[in-house]
């Protein structure tokens, strides 16, 4: 639910206008994180791989969308800034994506 809020255009725009909203931003960013590694570590292999599908295909599709569009979602941020912040949460999205699959893998094969 964090991250989903914090991908919202009116969120980036508070946080960007509003020192209160950015820390807040990292804050809740940070405890997310915290959270979310330590019953990330405990689930079993499917329901990780349903988090990360679902988190890769999300970040993929917005990445895209912030790329294409000729609208500036953000009032913050130039059409320029946001077709490259496209490109970084669609490139961050995908190397997460291969981080999980290459995290897999060794653990498939340290465990034989």
């Amino acid at each position: 639910m964090i991250l989903a809020y914090w991908m919202l255009p009116l969120a980036i725009d508070r946080a960007v206008v509003l020192p209160q909203a950015d820390l807040l931003k990292l804050l809740t960013l940070f405890i997310a994180g915290f959270l979310l590694q330590h019953s990330f570590s405990c689930s079993p292999a499917a329901l990780q791989l349903f988090f990360v599908g679902y988190m890769v295909s999300m970040m993929t599709w917005l990445g895209s969308y912030f790329i294409t569009t000729d609208l500036r979602l953000c009032n913050a941020y130039s059409l320029e800034t946001q077709v490259q912040t496209g490109w970084a949460i669609a490139a961050i999205g995908i190397g997460l994506g291969a981080l999980w699959v290459g995290s897999a893998l060794l653990r498939i094969r340290n465990s034989n």
